[in-house]
């Protein structure tokens, strides 16, 4: 698997930020909180995607048990919802769930 390029750092998130020029820019990379979806479901041109933040390793049987899909890191495509396995996509959408509240935080 590749590896992130995004690393932490010990570089000073001030020292930065102060360096960007855009003021509107810099406003919005400096500390804001925003909302984001637990879990996303998009209607694509050729497949339904379901994007889910953990990703899929460690859940290879609720993987086999969908049917036919394909998948990325954190999303998985789908021809249709009514080809696939709906108890084991709710069952991977519930992980997922649980692991972004356990890893993040959040009750929402």
């Amino acid at each position: 698997m590749a590896e992130p390029k995004t690393r932490p750092t010990t570089a000073s998130v001030p020292a930065f930020l102060a360096k960007v020029k855009d003021a509107g820019m810099r406003e919005d990379a400096a500390g804001r909180v925003h909302d984001w979806p637990l879990v996303a479901l998009s209607p694509r041109a050729k497949n339904l995607v379901l994007y889910a933040m953990p990703g899929f390793e460690g859940y290879d049987d609720l993987m086999k048990a969908l049917g036919p899909v394909s998948h990325g890191v954190s999303c998985i495509y789908v021809k249709r919802l009514s080809a696939i396995h709906l108890p084991a996509l709710k069952a991977l959408v519930k992980a997922s769930i649980a692991h972004v509240k356990t890893t993040f935080g959040g009750t929402r």
